[in-house]
Order: structure tokens, then sequence, then C-alpha cells
């Protein structure tokens, strides 16, 4: 048991680091984890986290396609609907088009301030490099 709360963790961090707050972390931890579609109530009591909450956090999470929702008589059903990989490209893209945006936004400086930041341009674009070849290319 020590073990699967040891892998709940490692997934949750790396949810958070891709910008997930705890309990959308927790419910796309417990969906993926779990191998099979669940419910919201069943989510809910698995996460510790009241049916309202966990419900608004599902339907945040279903509007950034992180997670479905399908109709299984009576009940809703959820599921991840990207997976890591996903959710870590997005976050890659995300970085290098804040670092773009930061280059343009050096680059429109009087000459006198760009050079004294000539440095940090030089920075941003080896991070946007980095980014780009990490993903390869794919940002």
């Amino acid at each position: 048991m020590a073990e699967m709360r040891h892998v709940e963790r490692n997934i949750k961090d790396v949810l958070s680091h891709g910008g997930f707050d705890e309990i959308d972390a927790s419910i796309y931890t417990a969906l993926t984890l779990a191998g099979e579609p669940m419910t919201a109530t069943e989510i809910a009591d698995g996460i510790g986290y009241a049916y309202s909450t966990t419900i608004n956090a599902l339907n945040r999470l279903i509007r950034l396609g992180h997670v479905s929702k399908h109709r299984r008589g009576r009940r809703n059903i959820y599921y991840p609907a990207t997976d890591l990989t996903g959710i870590i490209q997005a976050e890659l893209h995300r970085f290098v088009s804040l670092l773009k945006q930061t280059a343009h936004s050096i680059q429109q400086l009087d000459e006198q301030r760009r050079q004294r930041i000539d440095d940090v341009l030089d920075m941003v674009h080896r991070s946007i490099r980095f980014l780009e070849n990490t993903a390869g290319g794919e940002t």
C-alpha cells in the first residue's frame, strides 16, 4: 500500500509542475491509477473531497481536455482523456510561448536598454532551443 501512495505522490508532483492544483492532480491521478472509468462519487470518496468540489474540478478538467465524461446507465463516468505525455507537451508549448514573448519584448526595447540585458536575451534564446530540442521540434 505504501508503494502505491508513493506512485500517487510522484504522479501528483509531475502534474503540479504541469499547472494542476491539488484537487485536479488528485482526480487525474485517481482516474489514471484506477484503470477503468469512475463515477464522481467514487472519485470524491477516493480522494477525500466533497462531491460538489469534485464535480467542479471534473468540469474544469473536462474543459481543459484532460478528462472525458460519458453516460453509463443513469450515471456519468469519467476517465483520462490525455496522458502525461500530452500534459507535459502542453506545458513545454506554454514555456516556449512565454519565452518567445519575452524575447520579443526585449527586442522592442530601445538600443541602450537592450544592450544592458543582452545576456538575458541570449539566455532566453538558449532556453527556447533547449525546449524545442527536448520536445523534438514539436513546440
